[in-house]
């Protein structure tokens, strides 16, 4: 936590406030009545108490995003204004482009096109800062589909596999849903290599008779999970 105070991620400290949500919905599991509440208020507790316990650089990026989130469209070039018109380019370039995309490694050249017809003057990114927006864009709803089953399908696949993982499986999927609303974080180096070493660790291959076996109680997810989870965020 202290790594990501000192890194400034404001995306991964909503990471962590969200995991930390779903480390409470996991251990609450048998109480569903509650479990949804308690979730949302230690997500907002965490939330609160990240900001408390930041340094004045974290305090003060956590105050500009929300400044600039009063003025998302006259706010030129500064971060959340600059994410949101990125997104809303994006989703005019899909529109155009629906079923196969601009093609792998041709976003940047077609975002440009749109940028100078919708939004001349702000900056041209090389990727839209939101990965499910930056599939759909390159590759159509097909690659959307498939980035969304990437994350998804093998928790759901593997939910029956009696090895006590079934929680870390989905709150890897959880994590880094949430993270790349806000950043492409597969296409980034540290991210999408943690990504793939935690899904090579999660969903390998199993000893065999473990399907056939009886379940055992889910592993709970602990706080050093989120840490071990979280950590690439502290690099950037």
């Amino acid at each position: 936590m202290a790594a990501l105070c000192i890194s400034g991620s404001r995306t991964g400290l909503v990471g962590y406030a969200v995991l930390m949500g779903w480390l409470t919905l996991q251990n609450l599991q048998r109480h569903r009545a509650m479990a949804w509440a308690a979730a949302a208020a230690v997500l907002v507790g965490t939330a609160i108490g990240l900001y408390a316990l930041g340094d004045s650089a974290t305090r003060s990026r956590i105050n500009e995003g929300f400044a600039e989130a009063g003025n998302l469209k006259g706010a030129v070039n500064l971060s959340l204004p600059l994410r949101y018109v990125m997104a809303t380019n994006t989703l005019h370039l899909i529109a155009e482009h629906p079923l196969i995309g601009v093609g792998a490694g041709d976003f940047a050249s077609a975002y440009r096109e749109v940028s100078a017809r919708r939004t001349p003057g702000w900056n041209t990114p090389r990727n839209p800062h939101n990965q499910l927006l930056f599939t759909a864009a390159a590759t159509g709803v097909v690659g959307a589909a498939l980035l969304l089953a990437v994350w998804w399908v093998p928790p759901w696949w593997l939910r029956r596999r009696a090895d006590g993982l079934a929680a870390l499986r989905v709150a890897l999927a959880v994590f880094f849903f949430t993270i790349c609303l806000a950043e492409s974080y597969l296409w980034r180096s540290n991210t999408g290599l943690l990504f793939a070493l935690f899904s090579a660790l999660l969903y390998g291959p199993a000893g065999s008779g473990d399907l056939a076996s009886p379940r055992k109680a889910d592993t709970p997810i602990s706080p050093y999970h989120v840490r071990i989870l979280l950590y690439p965020m502290s690099l950037g």
